[in-house]
């Protein structure tokens, strides 16, 4: 029980002291469950109050991100995002021939900085091993994505293809990025929306009307 809920009843018994001195002891135990009742009616609507705060802003942040993916291209009501990556080729991760190392396209960053300051989004990597994670997160660390609103703790790492579609099912975005069209012909049939970014620039995916097509984020933001 919290420390001020004690302090109360010891205050009330304080104060009925005197009186239950002079009518006897029984009345005493009555008077402590009245003040414990009490306390208790008022600890009670505290936390009601608390959870009253909490929803609302809930409902602030969700309002907050329909609203900003109004005027987004074929974003409207879009709020959760899931973003398919690879280390070889992807939306916004490159890695250097010579060195093996893995970085972020700078020149995908200012959209990518976007999307991830507009909408709750997940990352799903697709990595070969232990170091090839340790090297994407170290990307996005240096890449100041997590000062956009990027939560680190909503970068998943998966080995197969399998394993993708498998956390976009189960995350149930609104919309999902990817460059694989393998996947996002798997997808098709369980989102609502996908984004497939055809890196090759040429061909069309015509896989489905919930599967819109560009070649770089940033036609989002045009």
């Amino acid at each position: 029980m919290p420390r001020w809920v004690i302090q109360h009843v010891l205050s009330l018994q304080t104060h009925f002291k005197v009186i239950v001195n002079r009518i006897g002891g029984l009345p005493l135990f009555f008077f402590v469950v009245a003040g414990t009742a009490i306390v208790w009616s008022m600890l009670r609507k505290r936390r009601l109050a608390s959870s009253s705060d909490s929803q609302r802003s809930r409902t602030g942040r969700s309002s907050s991100l329909a609203t900003v993916s109004r005027g987004v291209r074929g974003l409207d009501g879009v709020r959760r995002i899931t973003v398919g990556l690879d280390t070889s080729i992807s939306v916004v991760l490159q890695r250097d021939e010579a060195s093996g190392l893995v970085s972020l396209d700078q020149s995908a960053l200012a959209s990518f900085s976007k999307l991830v300051s507009r909408f709750d989004v997940f990352i799903i990597v697709r990595v070969d091993n232990d170091e090839s994670e340790e090297q994407v997160h170290e990307a996005f660390k240096a890449s100041g994505l997590f000062q956009h609103g990027l939560n680190p703790l909503k970068i998943i790492f998966c080995e197969t293809a399998v394993g993708r579609v498998s956390s976009v099912r189960q995350l149930e975005p609104h919309l999902h990025v990817d460059c694989d069209l393998v996947i996002v012909s798997e997808l098709q049939r369980f989102i609502r929306k996908l984004l497939y970014v055809n890196m090759e620039g040429s061909g069309s995916s015509s896989i489905g009307p919930n599967v819109m097509e560009c070649t770089s984020l940033d036609k989002l933001f045009e």
